[in-house]
């Protein structure tokens, strides 16, 4: 083991000697553009702990959240940048731009994605020394009503190496970048029932403003989901509102806000899948191991199982046994097999 003080002669010899203080120089991320670092002003006070020269204490990285691009751009009702922040402090690291051999940068960032290279920050040529900054890294085209429209996702994994070659030290961070990830963070979330499906014929959707009206002449009675035909259902903000799922080409059909009987289909999207329902409201499945077979999220009593087929089809299967099929684009009406098939 080399100690540190061994590390030291090396550390000067291949840096070169820097008397006085270092004029700073402009901070440079290779390749540049959908990840940086901006310095913040704030001082972290900490006491030289290499050689009695440095400033080397062990980076800290805590996840901020995610930034829409520009500042006004809203993704719920059209495309954004948007960035993930990451909150990075280096205690006394300042200090380490005025200490004499000390002409790499004292901190260095590096992105990487699934252990591959993707950019860094931090170099003789553009050094890090300062205590704190934001470091991020930005996903693009993001649109709440279209992730899998999304580019550069991805769960990136972050590290912050400290005074390489002399004391070093280094922290790593995950940083979810995925679109279902963004989506939870700055999409309005869709709305739940309060009941299963199976029970809300006598129940309203969560925050009420649910009802059923006839369609064809046949009276409505009985409370929503009841009658002899088709009926119309409202939800305020529900199936339909901007930036949720499949919003778009479901105002196109029925018009805001609007459900039927027979208007149920599945929305698919990076891992995740909506099931738009018959009284304006959604359940949330997800396919965490990308098998097919996408387990119930939201509302907390669904139960059922959504599986995907391979000819793009769904297949929504009840305890009792019922499959509903789901043919993929076709909005909105699902082939309820006539006979019952057991799970």
């Amino acid at each position: 083991m080399v100690s540190q003080q061994g590390r030291l002669p090396l550390v000067l010899a291949l840096g070169g000697l820097v008397l006085g203080a270092t004029q700073a120089r402009p901070q440079v991320c290779n390749p540049g553009g959908f990840h940086g670092y901006d310095p913040l002003p704030t001082s972290v006070p900490a006491a030289k702990n290499c050689v009695g020269l440095f400033w080397c204490h062990p980076p800290q990285l805590v996840f901020e959240g995610y930034e829409p691009r520009p500042a006004a751009c809203d993704p719920e009702t059209g495309t954004c940048v948007v960035r993930a922040n990451v909150l990075g402090t280096f205690p006394g690291s300042s200090g380490n731009s005025t200490a004499i051999g000390f002409s790499d940068s004292p901190t260095k960032l590096i992105w990487t994605l699934g252990g591959g290279f993707v950019g860094a920050c931090g170099s003789f040529a553009g050094r890090i020394q300062n205590d704190q900054g934001r470091v991020w890294i930005q996903a693009g085209n993001f649109s709440c009503d279209n992730l899998g429209g999304t580019t550069g996702t991805g769960v990136y994994t972050l590290t912050a190496l400290q005074c390489d070659g002399a004391c070093p030290h280094t922290t790593t961070l995950d940083v979810d970048l995925t679109a279902p990830a963004i989506a939870a963070s700055l999409c309005s979330p869709p709305v739940d029932f309060t009941c299963n499906e199976n029970d809300c014929e006598t129940c309203l959707a969560a925050g009420g403003g649910a009802g059923g009206a006839s369609v064809g002449g046949g009276p409505s009675a009985g409370g929503p989901g009841t009658g002899p035909k088709a009926l119309l259902y409202y939800r305020a903000g529900g199936v339909g509102h901007p930036g949720t799922p499949g919003a778009a080409d479901h105002n196109l059909i029925l018009g805001r806000y609007w459900s039927h009987s027979y208007a149920e289909r599945v929305v698919e999207d990076g891992g995740v899948a909506w099931l738009l329902t018959r009284f304006g409201a959604f359940a949330t499945f997800v396919d965490g191991n990308a098998d097919g077979l996408y387990d119930p999220v939201s509302p907390g009593d669904e139960y059922r199982i959504l599986e995907k087929l391979p000819d793009g089809s769904f297949e929504l299967r009840d305890l009792d046994g019922t499959v509903d099929r789901f043919d993929p684009g076709h909005p909105p009406e699902p082939e309820r097999e006539a006979e019952a098939r057991r799970a």
